[in-house]
């Protein structure tokens, strides 16, 4: 990765997240080498915007390539479409200096309607000259450089138009473009969030997440000069090895293989028979347990004591039987 393509990408992020569209535009184009997944869905969408139809049609193709049946991509190709066709019905006029003045605001009005925004400011400048409406002229540039995302000329011809015909929707035009040009002095990690958001990075990141290799290397290409973490990116990895292929074993090991599988079939299966199951082992019985003897008491017998020496005499005397008496004879 180059410095100059990571300063095209890096800039190429930040006039996307400012709707600087004709500026994001030729910034893509110049990093288109170093994503070249991802770049053809921003140039789609940036082309459709600055009126590029030929271009946006182009980058359509690639988008169609690398992302299948996408809604995005079907929703551009046919806006795209309708207004082809509408370019076809309304061919654009070849010398506008030849025209009168409401000729050209009629010229000028069909080059709106056809988005062919650089056409029309040609075309509305040329009527301003001549003499028209002041207050329509400067309001239809305003509109037009706003499309392209020149905001900060966008506030002064609305201003200009505002000026000789109070409109509350002039002042409402001339506050949204103040804003979006105000974003231009937000910290770069404001504009990754909202680059974040855009259609066109919402599609990639999904794809990615499916399975799209290639969107998923722009993508891990994106998080690096973006110095932020991005879902779906995948760095590239060392090219794939050769699957290794199995060997055949030897001649030998085959033969006797052979010979057992033909041994095994001679064996008359049906004479073996499984051997009866041993019965379960009889747990033997847990030895007996020791008996404690009786702990003796260290109390005080009764009788204080001078009964001791008769306790030890009862204790240690020796039990005689006792004889009946004999009967005299």
């Amino acid at each position: 990765m180059s410095s100059a393509e990571h300063s095209f990408l890096r800039a190429a992020v930040i006039d996307t997240a400012c709707n600087r569209w004709q500026s994001a535009e030729a910034n893509w184009t110049q990093c288109a080498s170093l994503v070249p997944s991802l770049a053809p869905l921003f140039l789609a969408d940036l082309a459709m915007r600055t009126g590029d139809i030929e271009r946006a049609l182009a980058s359509l193709t690639l988008c169609e390539a690398g992302v299948p049946h996408s809604p995005y991509v079907e929703r551009l190709r046919e806006r795209a479409v309708t207004v082809q066709l509408r370019r076809a019905a309304i061919p654009d006029v070849v010398n506008p200096s030849a025209l009168a003045v409401e000729e050209l605001r009629k010229a000028a009005r069909t080059a709106v309607e056809c988005h062919r925004w650089p056409r029309a400011i040609e075309l509305w400048t040329l009527f301003l000259e001549r003499g028209g409406s002041k207050p329509e002229a400067y309001r239809r540039l305003g509109t037009c450089l706003q499309n392209l995302g020149d905001y900060a000329n966008s506030v002064l011809h609305f201003r200009e138009a505002n000026a000789r015909h109070d409109d509350p929707h002039l002042t409402e035009a001339i506050d949204r473009s103040a804003r979006l040009e105000q974003r231009r002095f937000d910290p770069f990690l404001k504009h990754v969030q909202r680059f974040m958001q855009h259609p066109a990075f919402e599609v990639a990141q999904t794809a990615a997440l499916a399975g799209a290799t290639g969107l998923g290397q722009d993508l891990h290409t994106l998080s690096l000069v973006t110095q932020s973490p991005i879902a779906g990116s995948v760095a590239p990895g060392p090219p794939a090895q050769p699957a290794a292929v199995d060997q055949k074993p030897p001649a030998t090991a085959r033969a006797a293989g052979d010979r057992a599988s033909v041994f095994l079939r001679e064996i008359d299966l049906a004479s073996f028979r499984p051997k009866a199951a041993a019965p379960p082992p009889v747990p033997a019985s847990p030895p007996p347990r020791p008996v404690k003897p009786a702990a003796v008491s260290s109390a005080e017998p009764r009788g204080g004591v001078h009964a001791l020496p008769l306790l030890r005499q009862a204790t240690t005397a020796t039990v005689r039987p006792q004889v009946p008496p004999r009967r005299p004879l």
